[in-house]
């Protein structure tokens, strides 16, 4: 029905979240909802080293931004995203680090992780959410992250992290 009527279905680009990678005026990314999405990710720093937790942002890529659009099968078939005029694979990333660096916030970007992982594909090939090897992989990274940042001991344990430090 799709090939017949020349058109994806609607839900295609919202499982490719298409929009989030839209250049120019992208009404996602608008100066207040930039500056309200950044005053939230402190209120949960500030949270979080109140109840003596550690944070850490992590920035977890969709799966377009990763992944080959040929290897998603809901992937919106008439849409380039290498066309570089048009879209932007790492804006949404760009603008996560940006308010994160603002706001002094540790910030992990499992872009790059994701995109040089040996085993791949890391997401679902029918849906957009982490597949087991993704999963692994980001648990890992995120335990290796508190790890570096909070305890400096690659030997800790992932319940030594969960476990408020003075």
């Amino acid at each position: 029905k799709e090939k017949m009527l020349k058109k994806p279905k609607p839900n295609r680009y919202h499982l490719a979240l298409i929009n989030y990678f839209e250049k120019g005026e992208n009404p996602l990314y608008t100066a207040d909802k930039l500056n309200i999405l950044g005053r939230r990710i402190a209120q949960l720093k500030e949270m979080s080293i109140s109840g003596g937790a550690a944070f850490l942002m992590v920035f977890v890529p969709p799966a377009a931004a990763v992944t080959d659009p040929d290897q998603l099968d809901y992937f919106p078939w008439n849409i380039d995203l290498s066309n570089a005029q048009a879209y932007d694979r790492t804006l949404p990333q760009q603008h996560v680090k940006d308010i994160c660096q603002a706001y002094e916030i540790p910030y992990l970007d499992m872009m790059p992780i994701f995109e040089n992982h040996p085993v791949q594909p890391v997401y679902f090939t029918h849906f957009w959410h982490l597949n087991q090897e993704g999963h692994r992989v980001m648990a890992t990274e995120i335990k290796n992250e508190l790890v570096s940042i909070y305890l400096a001991s690659p030997d800790s344990t992932l319940d030594e992290l969960l476990v408020p430090h003075p």
